[in-house]
This record gives C-alpha cells, sequence and structure tokens, in this order.
C-alpha cells in the first residue's frame, strides 16, 4: 500500500476504501443535496438563537454564527440584505 500523504493523514481528503464504491462529493455537490433536503422538509424555516461572531467583510456580506445550549451554525448574509437589517449586528 503506497503511504499517505500529509493531507490524507488530516482527514481532509477523501480516501476509497476497500469496499468502498461511493465517489466523494464535491462541496458544491453535497450543499445543493443539503438545501435541497432542507427546503423540501421544512419550506420556509425560521432560526431563534444568540447571535455571535459577527463580522462585516469588505464586500459587505456578514459572516456569524447562530447558536443555541446544544448546536452553532455558521452562516452569512449576503450584502443586498445586511444593508436592510433594521438593527446593527
Amino acid at each position: 500500500m503506497p503511504p499517505e500523504s500529509e493531507s490524507d493523514q488530516s482527514g481532509l481528503v477523501a480516501r476509497s476504501a476497500k469496499g468502498d464504491n461511493a465517489e466523494p462529493l464535491t462541496i458544491s455537490e453535497i450543499s445543493s443535496a443539503l438545501k435541497r433536503v432542507v427546503e423540501d422538509r421544512f419550506g420556509f424555516v425560521r432560526l431563534r438563537g444568540e447571535l455571535s461572531g459577527v463580522k462585516r467583510a469588505a464586500s459587505g456580506h456578514l459572516y456569524c454564527s447562530l447558536k443555541d445550549e446544544k448546536a452553532v451554525i455558521d452562516g452569512v448574509m449576503w450584502r443586498g440584505n445586511a444593508q436592510r437589517l433594521p438593527f446593527v449586528p
């Protein structure tokens, strides 16, 4: 068996295992699939949690985390929506 590269050892690169017939997905593919599942299952979604780590990029986009006592979701709000917020995060 060939030696593993540093990238492989970090767990950041998908490797094939014996008996594994699943092809690795791209980030875009898994993101699109997750988006479809959430939209199909929930339709319109409202979230409630604590907003933290808010950073406004030079582009005007807002990057942040929304968290509760058990989980954290990282997110982005595009510039157009961020400009219309009725409050300063």
